[in-house]
């Protein structure tokens, strides 16, 4: 039976490997475990024209942590926090003792808000205040906050193949590579099998 030569790329018609059907990742629901603020203590008591923390009612912080956990991923819940949150460049620098503190000045400056009332006024609240109010913790806040005042909307950053797209072109330069060895197709069972090999001389 004759044998038709020629190169690894152009008689290759794929892998013979099994592909695998790859799972979509399962998005993790971010639930509230107390929604109706059995728990909730609340960690300050500002009360002046600047914050309001104690004009916001209990029923008025179950009823804002609804409207937050009616969003059930990480993002579309970081999207509403986002109207609740103005960062902004600090007004005024208060002069430091550069010789003895360690601490940097302070870059970023944001104020919090809470839904209140029937006519869903904001009312500003301080830090504390805000987290206890929506139950999320400070590393979450902190990284909104960054985002927002870097211009940026938030987005799932998590999960995916990050090492096959830094490795794309190495990797496709290595398939050129061996696709220009010269190939023969198998003597057998040509119709089914896939396999080509290289010639011996």
């Amino acid at each position: 039976m004759e044998t038709s030569s020629s190169t690894v790329g152009e008689l290759n018609s794929g892998s013979r490997r099994k592909t695998r059907q790859l799972q979509k990742r399962q998005k993790k629901q971010y639930i509230d475990e107390d929604p109706l603020c059995l728990n909730f203590d609340r960690p300050c008591s500002h009360n002046s024209k600047k914050l309001c923390c104690l004009k916001v009612s209990a029923n008025e912080v179950a009823r804002n942590r609804k409207h937050l956990f009616k969003n059930k991923t990480y993002v579309s819940q970081n999207v509403y926090l986002s109207r609740l949150i103005l960062p902004y460049e600090p007004q005024r620098r208060r002069p430091r003792n550069v010789l003895h503190s360690t601490a940097k000045p302070k870059t970023l400056s944001v104020t919090y808000f809470l839904i209140n009332g029937k006519k869903k006024i904001r009312v500003q609240v301080c830090q504390k205040n805000f987290m206890a109010a929506l139950n999320i913790g400070r590393k979450r806040l902190s990284t909104l906050t960054k985002t927002l005042f870097s211009g940026n909307i938030p987005k799932e950053n998590r999960g995916g193949n990050r090492k096959k797209i830094a490795y794309a072109a190495k990797r496709r330069s290595v398939i050129d590579f061996i696709g220009k060895f010269p190939a023969q197709e198998s003597q057998y069972n040509r119709m089914k099998s896939k396999r080509v090999f290289c010639p011996v001389n």
